[in-house]
């Protein structure tokens, strides 16, 4: 019974990932926010960045947590989260939402339940039309 649970989880997690990367990539425009340049709709080359992992659960499905960058830009931020990718973040929502993003990031103590995922994975697929 355990390793069900796990495997429905696991399984819901991924299709909320799925669905919120779409919405990220169609609320850009499947346009990179670092280089600009578009993308062809549907293109594996383009990608839904979070600025804070996707290890905290808080922030993973936050629409201000992430962007549509091409695969390339997305290598280089990821490994520039306190330089350029901190400042265009700074630029994109403001000093105290990104303070405010990093602080909820580290609760800690947050725990989604499979209910709430099915809610994430049902908003989502509305707003991408599924």
């Amino acid at each position: 019974m355990r390793s069900h649970a796990i495997t429905e989880r696991a399984i819901l997690i991924a299709e909320a990932d799925r669905v919120f990367a779409i919405f990220i990539k169609q609320r850009d425009k499947w346009t990179c926010v670092r280089c600009h340049k578009p993308s062809p709709i549907g293109s594996k080359l383009f990608t839904c960045s979070h600025f804070k992992n996707k290890r905290y659960l808080k922030v993973r499905w936050n629409p201000a947590n992430a962007d549509g960058l091409h695969k390339y830009c997305h290598t280089l931020w990821e490994y520039d989260k306190k330089g350029e990718y901190l400042l265009f973040k700074q630029r994109q929502l403001g000093n105290v939402a990104v303070e405010l993003l990093k602080k909820e990031a580290q609760n800690t103590s947050y725990h989604i339940t499979n209910d709430q995922l099915k809610l994430i994975i049902s908003r989502y697929k509305s707003l991408i039309g599924e």
